[in-house]
């Protein structure tokens, strides 16, 4: 076992010993890293390119849904399969949330409701 001597001698990493590399922000990536690389043009984009569309989300919310309803029409128009599995933890999803979903992908999907077993 290493006792208290040791590891006060150990090396200290200083910000003097470190190389920092460059780094370039690739705005195609499937990654959003915050700050001014905003997730929302990312997600519509992808919606606008997909061949299906698959999204589990934990709840949805008025506002959220919102933000995609165009996009979502658009693509459901098209004729592009959309599936979002959601969950009601707490009661956060929104009823209006579901009915603007409902709206936006037609009669020819289905919305399906799951209960968790008590």
């Amino acid at each position: 076992m290493m006792d208290k001597v040791d590891i006060v001698t150990k090396d200290i990493i200083t910000s003097d010993s470190i190389q920092f590399k460059e780094a370039t922000l690739d705005y195609d990536s499937n990654c959003s890293t915050g700050d001014m690389d905003y997730l929302l043009p990312k997600l519509a984009a992808s919606l606008r390119k997909a061949k299906t569309i698959d999204m589990a989300v934990g709840f949805l919310m008025e506002s959220g849904v919102k933000l995609l309803i165009n996009d979502l029409k658009q693509v459901a128009q098209s004729g592009v399969r959309i599936r979002i599995l959601t969950g009601n933890y707490l009661n956060i999803t929104q009823p209006q949330a579901l009915f603007l979903v409902k709206e936006a992908l037609g009669d020819n999907d289905m919305i399906k409701r799951l209960r968790q077993k008590a």
